[in-house]
């Protein structure tokens, strides 16, 4: 049963939206068709506490944020590249209602893994749902692309 608490909580949630109804995104219809865009990056072992990853996303529609997001990893990596692979993998997740659509990792031997999926001792202890984005990719439903570390969104 709700208690007064959760009362004060709805209230609050109610004027924030009364506030805001007016706010959203905009978009320039002068501009060419915006285009979708994704961002992913991964902090390898950046928690002190227990080394886990840390996951940074952005996509954007032309200039706009439409989906963005920080979690840590739910897995233990054993390098970077797994790091950001997993970055890869579970960022997309969030969008797979955008396709078809790029995304941008600072990490080559990522993008290499999920372009040329093999089976190598450096992968083998990922969970395989994390190689669902190479399925994507060879469906063309989404392209993975090199960026600077310096260039992205996600930094």
């Amino acid at each position: 049963s709700p208690r007064q608490s959760h009362w004060t909580v709805v209230k609050r949630i109610m004027r924030y939206l009364k506030v805001t109804k007016d706010y959203g995104l905009y978009y320039n219809a002068q501009q060419a068709p915006p285009q979708l865009i994704g961002y992913a990056d991964a902090d390898f072992g950046g928690d002190l506490d227990d080394q886990k990853s840390r996951t940074g996303f952005i996509y954007t529609l032309g200039s706009t944020a439409i989906a963005w997001g920080s979690d840590k990893q739910g897995c233990l990596t054993t390098s970077t590249t797994v790091a950001e692979l997993v970055a890869l993998a579970e960022s997309t997740k969030e969008t797979t209602w955008l396709l078809p659509i790029t995304v941008f990792c600072d990490n080559q031997a990522a993008i290499a893994l999920i372009k040329n999926l093999k089976y190598q001792r450096q992968t083998k202890n990922i969970d395989m749902k994390y190689f669902a984005i190479c399925k994507h990719y060879e469906k063309k439903f989404m392209d993975f692309q090199y960026i600077q570390t310096n260039k992205s969104l996600i930094l």
